[in-house]
């Protein structure tokens, strides 16, 4: 029997191990970093969008792994009025503060929210459809 297939199969499961593992870390980072104000669902208390609404929008401009991480990667450190995303958040929230984490936790986060499968909470639609029109079908 040849090996190269084997080595194949090795080669690929070793690589969803990785990013599963990858994934985890990043939720773990994602709860000590960004949890407290970006919850996964609207509430009283809230500080800023639920992390659905914010991977959202991300998405629809950078449906592209590579390219939605590096935009999380450079909005994180350094947010401005003129770089979001978000502007109705912003008009809510106000802009958030730049936060100075280290480049690997930053991977780690923005790879997390890609590979999330986040629930869409029931009020979504609607908000979306108020504060942008039509929901875009292309969205998670």
């Amino acid at each position: 029997m040849p090996r190269t297939p084997f080595l194949l199969l090795f080669a690929l499961l070793s690589a969803i191990s990785v990013q599963a593992e990858d994934v985890a870390v990043g939720r773990e980072k994602f709860k000590v970093y960004c949890m407290s104000c970006h919850q996964f669902e609207m509430g009283p208390q809230m500080v800023a969008p639920p992390i659905f609404a914010v991977k959202n929008h991300y998405l629809q401009v950078h449906p592209e792994k590579v390219d939605f991480v590096r935009s999380v990667k450079t909005w994180v450190p350094a947010p401005t009025i003129e770089k979001s995303l978000m502007p109705g958040a912003v008009r809510r929230f106000n802009l958030m503060p730049p936060l100075a984490l280290p480049e690997e936790d930053l991977e780690a986060i923005a790879t997390f929210l890609y590979e999330a499968n986040l629930r869409e909470p029931g009020w979504y639609h609607e908000h979306y459809r108020q504060e942008h029109g039509a929901y875009p079908s292309t969205s998670q």
